[in-house]
């Protein structure tokens, strides 16, 4: 029997987001995106015995259960349990690639340290999980530079279910760990690191709310995607806005680190979301006036908005008073910090 745990991390993007989504990014020659992998992990757990014939059971973050044999229809895994349709849809086209199947049995079970709907990359960071789990079963993705093969595999697959374009923030953070600045340019997606403790810098200073709201990125980024594909002015000024703050927030992050300045430009990040790309909701702009009343560095909502998280930036000695008073306020702050780390598989 052979027994595994895949940890996959969610992340938080500081800057650039919805850039990452091809071919916004092509609009502006080159775009960058953000972000810090956390430590609120996707779960894949494996069980592998032999069998006499090929099988696969999945149970779902709800413990919903499914078994196939092989890769199934389309139209079938769109009568499944909500939990379910998606997890099956990655296994299943995962399956369809392979030409045989090998006489094993497979248990996999999913869970989420992240809130469901809570704008941190969840869904990609478990489609991440599944597949390092089955390439390790199947032996796939295993030559040197494998993160990049996997991340096409697995965008495909999620804006096939999802039937909208994705981006690759969310998968990148999962493959690489850590806070990178992911470079969209014409022929592909660099990744690029920061200055050493950058990264514990602002775990330090680092607070993720949960709105309570549930975030649909899929939605919002398509009506975003739709209005800049038209042309539309508004959406590509915004845009543009985000990319020059995304270089100089970079700029900011590879000198000499005022977290002041770096909080100031995740709020008018967000400003510039919700003045021109109208993605802001009633809870989201309380949270955010109760954060400005706590003078912190900063504060942004991750992803799309629309719900979701949100990233705040603090000077550290005020960090618990920070969190206790959220809690206070029916706020709910989550046990995130920044993880080094990127997905990983462990024998237990």
């Amino acid at each position: 029997m052979l027994r595994f745990k895949v940890h996959s991390p969610t992340r938080a993007d500081l800057a650039g987001g919805t850039l990452d989504i091809w071919p916004l990014y092509c609009f502006q020659g080159e775009a960058k995106t953000i972000n810090v992998a956390l430590n609120l992990c996707a779960i894949a757990q494996f069980e592998v015995t032999s069998s006499p014939s090929f099988k696969l059971e999945i149970q779902s973050m709800g413990a919903e259960t499914f078994r196939l044999e092989a890769a199934i229809e389309r139209n079938a895994i769109a009568k499944l349990p909500a939990s379910l349709q998606f997890p099956v849809y990655v296994v299943s086209e995962y399956l369809a690639q392979k030409t045989e199947l090998p006489s094993i049995a497979i248990q996999m079970s999913l869970r989420s340290e992240a809130p469901v709907r809570s704008g941190l990359g969840g869904s990609s960071a478990l489609c991440v999980a599944m597949i390092r789990g089955l390439a390790r079963i199947f032996n796939d993705f295993q030559d040197q530079g494998w993160q990049w093969a996997m991340l096409n595999w697995v965008k495909d697959c999620e804006a096939g279910f999802l039937r909208t374009p994705t981006g690759t923030q969310d998968y990148l953070a999962s493959l690489f760990g850590g806070m990178k600045c992911y470079v969209s340019r014409t022929g592909g997606v660099d990744c690029v690191n920061y200055p050493d403790g950058v990264l514990e810098e602002l775990s330090e200073r680092m607070v993720v709310l949960f709105s309570g709201e549930m975030h649909q990125s899929g939605l919002s980024n398509w009506e975003l995607f739709k209005k800049a594909i038209a042309g539309d002015p508004s959406v590509l000024g915004g845009l543009e806005k985000i990319r020059v703050l995304a270089d100089q927030l970079d700029g900011e992050l590879r000198g000499h680190l005022s977290w002041k300045h770096i909080g100031q430009y995740l709020t008018e990040e967000w400003n510039i979301r919700r003045e021109t790309l109208h993605v802001e909701t009633q809870r989201l702009e309380e949270i955010l006036q109760f954060l400005h009343a706590k003078k912190v560095y900063g504060a942004k909502v991750c992803g799309a908005a629309q719900g979701g998280s949100i990233l705040v930036l603090v000077e550290p000695s005020q960090k618990d008073a920070l969190a206790k008073a959220c809690q206070s306020a029916g706020i709910d702050v989550l046990p995130a910090s920044a993880n080094p780390s990127a997905v990983s598989a462990t024998e237990y």
